[in-house]
């Protein structure tokens, strides 16, 4: 799936880069959010417009969170 493509490319370059990568997840909402950091926790607490759409038509959430040195 092209959706699936982008976020392996995305992960891809971060290693290529060298940058930090601090979470990762291809379910957003199928995994348990406890396991994320309290400062992610709360930022994902509230899902976006998008999100909800794609959600509700059966798409999994992906994310991911870097730092670039």
């Amino acid at each position: 799936m092209k959706k699936s493509l982008l976020f392996a490319s995305t992960l891809e370059q971060i290693e290529l880069q060298g940058y930090e990568l601090i979470e990762k997840t291809w379910d957003l909402y199928g995994e348990t959010i406890s396991n994320l950091d309290k400062d992610t926790q709360e930022i994902l607490s509230v899902k976006t417009h998008y999100e909800q759409i794609f959600t509700d038509k059966g798409f999994d959430i992906k994310y991911l969170k870097f730092k670039i040195h």
